[in-house]
């Protein structure tokens, strides 16, 4: 789900909504609003996390892995990812970029992937910042060198167009953590 704001007359996604609390400014992870008596989501931040545990570091301490995330937008509508946990790839299903209108998949579809916040943690994959077309699987990989104990993140938007870019059909905004939990 997407924030939307009504600013100078147009409708805008807001990136990375944020609350300021006793003076920081912290990301929403939901929002709700009470419509005739019923609480609604309006708002959901997605976190797509990539796990590791440093089992080549025996000496205990001062190990540096690169761990890895694969974030996946298959042409017939799935969403998927490839994490790693403790040296292992684990693939699964996230989803679905098109359960709006799963019947129109393919080659009027458009992604793109654009970092808003954080680490830039891209390494390869389609790139971002550019519009492509779904008649393909598309994917993106996120890696860093992290070392025991610490963590790396970067927030992206990834966006989905059924005319090529120039209307953003719908979006939504993920945290990719890699975090490295030592030996």
């Amino acid at each position: 789900m997407t924030l939307h704001v009504k600013a100078g007359g147009v409708w805008r996604t807001v990136d990375d909504p944020q609350v300021r609390v006793s003076g920081t400014w912290r990301p929403i992870q939901e929002g709700w609003v009470r419509v005739a008596g019923v609480w609604r989501q309006f708002y959901s931040r997605v976190v797509y996390q990539a796990v590791a545990t440093n089992t080549t570091n025996t000496d205990g301490g001062g190990g540096t892995l690169t761990i890895q995330y694969n974030l996946l937008y298959d042409s017939d509508g799935l969403v998927r990812h490839t994490r790693e946990i403790s040296g292992s790839f684990f693939t699964s299903s996230i989803g679905q970029w098109s359960s709006a209108y799963p019947s129109e998949t393919g080659s009027s579809w458009s992604v793109r992937v654009r970092h808003i916040a954080g680490t830039n943690i891209y390494t390869s994959g389609d790139g971002l910042n550019t519009w492509d077309a779904l008649t393909s699987d598309r994917n993106w990989l996120f890696s860093d060198s992290v070392t025991d104990f610490n963590t790396v993140s970067g927030t992206y938007i990834v966006e989905i167009s059924n005319d090529g870019g120039s209307t953003v059909y719908d979006s939504e905004s993920f945290t990719v953590t890699l975090f490295n939990e030592g030996p």
